[in-house]
């Protein structure tokens, strides 16, 4: 199963297995994968 999470106009989507996900792990996916799909993983002004 897969979910689209919605991020504006930006749409992430989060693998969540057979849907034994817990609510907060897969916020958590959803936004690490929106930094990702954005560039922000990584780079130096993400640290401060």
């Amino acid at each position: 199963m897969k979910v689209t999470v919605c991020f504006g106009r930006t749409r992430v989507v989060v693998p969540c297995g057979d849907g034994n996900i817990k609510v907060l792990n897969l916020v958590e996916q959803a936004a690490m994968r929106y930094k990702k799909a954005i560039g922000k993983v990584g780079s130096p002004s993400s640290l401060s």
